[in-house]
């Protein structure tokens, strides 16, 4: 048994972290690997075809998100562990741990071992049993708690689990709390008939397992099934296969649609869903799909088609000719945009919906409110750049972030009253959303917030470019557009959303005493991230000029 004092720094060998393991030639499952399958069944069978030596090494599902998540997400899993501790007392929970096992010992008698030890524990009753590990020979699996419960005068274990995420849309999590159910089964001890997972904000969803036991054995039935038939096959999977779904978005397909331009998964609007009905039906490519005829059919409504048909020429010829292939579709969209003020004020958020708070019941912070204007405005005690046209609130914590939602209201609602004809551009309906979930979270401005909102004095320029142009591009996101509009003025340093919520992390971990691989300073991050919410300020403005151009070429329609 692992002692108190080695719990901070417990970690799990290799044998816990690999997905799909090959031991001795046979394929070892774990639950990870349903969830690899679930997410994305064509990286599944890349991975697969991979361990079985077919293909290229895969690429490595980690970046600097997954690696924040994760630690993340064993933050969680510390506190909940905690909490038990302190239920129970940390003398009676079981922690299973190979620390003591020899470095060089077999995979399969490490995880034999470790079985053992969990079933002897789970025999003895011990009250929780922490990092539970199974293995019958195929399948594996890591269970983060399993508790001691008396219902109607019936001792079993429920099985517990931490995650950072408040839903499981892809309905996975579920299947994992039932494969440690039945490796509990297997051993012989009474488990319990509902399963908990334990969310970020300490919410807790409850699942009854004897409704997720057959779709667990459907989804294991798939695997070796598919191991069956990749074994079969000499040749490794190919990225145009009607066989296996893709998601678009993990890192091998990432690395494949990056590696064709004519690539469907490419054309703005055509998600993995459409793009496997039309590989199932061969059409394989962007150009393929521009020339579809209007007699084409398939699983896809005709109007959709059309649309997704008539947006692939367009891309088609944008990657042929060079030009973004700009069209107003509809003039009095742009029109409807109000009369530019000098107060207008050009608004971004910088948000981290993973920032982690030990016994918090709610996940995530609004760390930077970003403000552009045209002219000078002195919103009082926002930090202000050297020209007076960009200025900011940033949070170090919760309590800032609270304050700065006070700071935010009170200068936004004196500068309306000074600028009455003056209006709040952002772009995507993020914003708006946010700042209701804020006021909503602290009770306060609730009112004031809609009387703004009922104005309209908020106004969302994605809405207005979605609904006026069309064009050659790969998707309507800002960052998407704006070759059209920025010239040679480029982003630097911190280039996206996710970066800033990484970068955002690097300067918590350099407040606390972590040295960074460059060797930054908690400033030098904060400056970076506070230059790309800059630039995406000043973009919303250059945008709204170029909105504003289009109008004039195209006459304004009001």
């Amino acid at each position: 048994m692992t002692t108190e004092a080695q719990v901070a720094t417990l970690i799990r060998s290799d044998i816990a972290g690999g997905i799909m393991q090959i031991i001795n030639g046979e394929v070892i499952y774990s639950p990870s690997d349903i969830t690899s399958w679930v997410k994305c069944q064509w990286g599944y069978v890349r991975k697969l075809d991979s361990k079985l030596g077919k293909g290229n090494i895969v690429p490595p599902e980690t970046d600097a998100m997954m690696r924040y998540s994760a630690r993340q997400g064993t933050r969680h899993e510390r506190y909940f562990l905690k909490t038990l501790q302190d239920h129970y007392g940390a003398e009676n929970v079981f922690i299973i741990s190979d620390e003591d096992l020899p470095k060089d010992l077999p995979r399969s008698e490490k995880l034999t071992i470790l079985d053992a030890r969990t079933a002897d524990a789970l025999k003895d009753q011990w009250p929780v049993v922490f990092q539970a590990s199974f293995f019958d020979g195929k399948y594996t699996g890591f269970a983060d708690f399993l508790e001691l419960v008396e219902i109607d005068g019936v001792l079993a274990y429920q099985v517990l689990d931490t995650k950072l995420a408040l839903s499981d849309k892809l309905h996975v999590y579920d299947l994992q709390l039932a494969s440690y159910a039945r490796h509990l089964k297997r051993l012989g001890i009474p488990v319990h008939e509902t399963a908990k997972l334990v969310h970020g904000n300490l919410e807790e969803t409850e699942y009854f397992l004897p409704d997720i036991y057959s779709r667990l054995d459907l989804n294991l039935e798939r695997l070796n099934k598919v191991e069956a038939e990749r074994r079969a096959d000499l040749l490794p999977i190919a990225w145009l296969s009607d066989s296996y779904k893709v998601c678009g978005g993990c890192a091998s397909c990432t690395e494949q649609k990056d590696l064709d331009p004519g690539d469907l998964l490419h054309v703005a609007g055509l998600g993995p869903a459409k793009r496997n009905v039309m590989v199932a039906a061969g059409i394989n490519r962007m150009p393929e799909l521009a020339q579809l005829g209007p007699a084409a059919i398939l699983d896809i409504t005709p109007r959709t088609l059309q649309k997704l048909t008539t947006q692939a020429q367009r891309q088609w010829r944008a990657i042929e000719t060079n030009d973004p292939q700009i069209s107003v579709e509809n003039p009095t969209a742009i029109s409807a945009l109000p009369p530019e003020n000098e107060g207008d004020l050009y608004f971004d958020f910088e948000t981290d919906p993973i920032f982690y708070v030990e016994g918090s019941d709610r996940l995530g912070i609004a760390y930077l409110y970003g403000l552009y204007s045209k002219i000078p405005l002195d919103f009082k005690a926002f930090r202000k750049s050297e020209d007076g046209l960009f200025q900011y609130l940033w949070a170090d914590s919760r309590d800032d972030e609270e304050n700065m939602l006070f700071l935010f209201m009170m200068n936004l609602m004196d500068h309306l009253r000074d600028y009455p004809n003056a209006h709040i551009y952002h772009y995507s309906p993020f914003e708006i959303t946010t700042l209701k979930q804020l006021v909503f979270q602290e009770h306060k401005f609730t009112m004031e917030l809609q009387d703004i909102i009922g104005l309209g004095k908020f106004v969302d320029l994605k809405s207005t470019v979605t609904s006026a142009i069309s064009h050659g591009l790969a998707g309507y996101s800002i960052k998407q557009l704006e070759p059209l509009y920025m010239g040679k003025e480029l982003r630097t340093g911190t280039k996206n959303a996710t970066a800033s919520i990484t970068r955002y992390d690097d300067y918590h971990r350099t407040l606390n005493g972590d040295v960074l691989e460059l060797g930054e300073t908690a400033d030098e991050i904060r400056e970076d991230v506070l230059q790309y919410n800059r630039y995406d300020c000043y973009s919303m403005l250059r945008l709204r000029n170029w909105l504003d151009s289009l109008k004039k070429e195209y006459g304004d329609s009001r």
